[in-house]
Formats: C-alpha cells, sequence, structure tokens
C-alpha cells in the first residue's frame, strides 16, 4: 500500500526547499495572535461532544478530545484551539466559521492541531465533512457575493473588505475529510471562501480528503509550508479572483484516483471577470501519482486566469 507523509514533512519541506528572487520573505510564526476567548476549561481527559453551534468565544483544550457530531456553525465568536488538541469527525460533521467569526487553530512542531475520523480503527476518505471558513473578501461573481457550495441552507460569502480576517491556522491537520453534503457536493478538507489579507496559514496539511485537499473562492492572502497528500480531487484548487501567494508547498497525489496538483481558474461564465485569479506560486514540489496516466496533472490554468509559477518541481 503507498504510503503517504504526515506533518513531519512540513519540518523537511523547511529545510529542502529554499526561495527564489521574487517570492516573499518567509516570516510565518512570528506572531500567533491574540487569545480572545474568555471560556473555561470544559475538562480533564474528557471526549466532548460538539453538536450545537458555537455563538461565544470558546476554547478548546489539548487535554480533551472533540468529537463533532453535526454541521457546527460559529457565528460572531472566536474558537481558539491550543495546540495538541485533537477535534474528530463524525458522518455528515463540519466545522464552519461564519463570515462575523474567526478561527484560531494554535498548534505547534511537537503539539499540532488535528482534525480527523472518529473512526479510529479504519479512517477513510470521506468519513467526515472539513473545515470550511467564510470571509468578506473581494470575489469576482457578479455582486459580489456567493453562496457555499453543499449546504442545505447556503451560507453567503465576499464583501468588500480585501482585508477581512477569517483566523490563524498554524502547524494544523486535517484528515479524512470531503463528506457529501448532498449528492456530488463533497467537502473539501480545508476551504477558503473570501479570506481577506489579514487572515494567516502555515504549516497546514490536508490529508485523504475525498474531494480537494485546499480550495479558495476568491480573496486573498498568503500561506506558506503547505502540505496536501492522497487527495481524491485537485490538492490546491483556486477560484473567483483569489490573488495570495502560495510559498514552500509540497504535494503528493493520490496514486489511483488523484485530479491535479493545481487548478487554477478565473471565472466558468466571465473569462474576464475582475478581479483575475491571479495566485503566485513559488518553491512546489508536485509528486504524481507516478502510474503515467491522463488523469494526474501537474497544473490546469483555465477560464482567464492570470499568475506566476517560480521555482517549482513537477514529477510523476
Amino acid at each position: 500500500m503507498k504510503r503517504f507523509p504526515l506533518f513531519l514533512s512540513l519540518s523537511v519541506l523547511s529545510l529542502t526547499l529554499t526561495s527564489t528572487t521574487g517570492c516573499p520573505a518567509d516570516d510565518a510564526g512570528d506572531d500567533i495572535g491574540d487569545d480572545t476567548s474568555d471560556s473555561a476549561d470544559t475538562g480533564n481527559g474528557m471526549v466532548i461532544e460538539v453538536g450545537e453551534d458555537i455563538n461565544e468565544d470558546t476554547v478548546w483544550t489539548a487535554d480533551n478530545t472533540y468529537v463533532l457530531t453535526a454541521l457546527v456553525f460559529v457565528n460572531g465568536a472566536t474558537l481558539t484551539i491550543e495546540a495538541g488538541t485533537t477535534i474528530r469527525g463524525t458522518s455528515g460533521s463540519a466545522l464552519v466559521i461564519e463570515k462575523d467569526a474567526m478561527l484560531m487553530s494554535h498548534g505547534t512542531a511537537d503539539a499540532p492541531v488535528v482534525f480527523t475520523s472518529n473512526n479510529v480503527d479504519n479512517p477513510t476518505s470521506g468519513d467526515w465533512g472539513g473545515v470550511v471558513l467564510l470571509g468578506e473578501g473581494i470575489i469576482n461573481l457578479e455582486g459580489g457575493q456567493g453562496q457555499a457550495e453543499g449546504f442545505p441552507v447556503p451560507p453567503t460569502y465576499g464583501g468588500t473588505n480585501a482585508a477581512h480576517n477569517c483566523g490563524m491556522l498554524e502547524y494544523t491537520r486535517v484528515e479524512y475529510a470531503g463528506f457529501a453534503i448532498s449528492d456530488g457536493n463533497e467537502l473539501n478538507g480545508i476551504t477558503f471562501y473570501a479570506c481577506g489579507s489579514a487572515t494567516t496559514a502555515h504549516h497546514v496539511q490536508s490529508h485523504m480528503g475525498l474531494d480537494d485537499g485546499i480550495e479558495f473562492f476568491g480573496g486573498g492572502f498568503d500561506l506558506d509550508h503547505i502540505v496536501v497528500t492522497g487527495a481524491n480531487d485537485d490538492s490546491l484548487d483556486v477560484d473567483q479572483g483569489f490573488t495570495g501567494t502560495f510559498q514552500h508547498i509540497f504535494i503528493q497525489q493520490n496514486p489511483t484516483v488523484g485530479d491535479s496538483c493545481f487548478e487554477v481558474s478565473n471565472q466558468g461564465t466571465d473569462f474576464t471577470a475582475e478581479p483575475r485569479t491571479s495566485p503566485t506560486i513559488c518553491n512546489a514540489t508536485c509528486i504524481g501519482s507516478g502510474d503515467g496516466g491522463e488523469k494526474s496533472k501537474g497544473i490546469i490554468v483555465k477560464e482567464g486566469t492570470h499568475g506566476s509559477w517560480q521555482a517549482n518541481i513537477f514529477t510523476n
């Protein structure tokens, strides 16, 4: 059976990939943000089921395991997750951060935050939904707003705040996500909807997702030290006017069903829609499926996309 690297690959990545002229300086991790939560510790070594929406500032601590049992929406509040915390998802569950909320996932190299399947003995792709962050950044859909894919009552995203802050993900891994909320509508491992430039993501991994590893719908912020392994569809999917920078990226595609390392689209109904999808991708390494088939691809660029690719390696 083909094995995929887990979080240790992030440390290797930081040593083996070097920056190049034109890519931004790598200063992630200097500022982990302020803890705005006033919630108390909820137990000692407990398994805590979470099936209701979160409407006030809340802290999840490493001495507990949290089990998502439904679509859990964070509304008007900050959810802070301490280093070393494990969150498990049951079938049909997902964590959704609304436009007026933030997720602060503060893992460390030695104690990452891990979102994973509640099927402890035999986890598999699509066991649960994933992590969804909704922002008020700029997208190129008509009217400046969109509806998130697949939800029974779709939440909205998009606005006029290019600096909107969806929160921070650092040293965070999301595994076995991609549950199909409706027929043909699987969630991604992580989805950023219109998250603005104040959003932070570094040392993040999506592993064995049933759909895309990580997808971006508009907005624009910089990410570095990103790993995607074993996604069933695209590893990184960029759409609707996203304008951020990806630096230090490692992708290993699923050997049997993986699609593209990068799929970069502007807008399907208007190739000239502004802002153009225009990512900068630096120091990426993509390893294909190895079978030489037509499904596994390096980059698909379509629908009026702009962008810059610098010092990247693609191999099968």
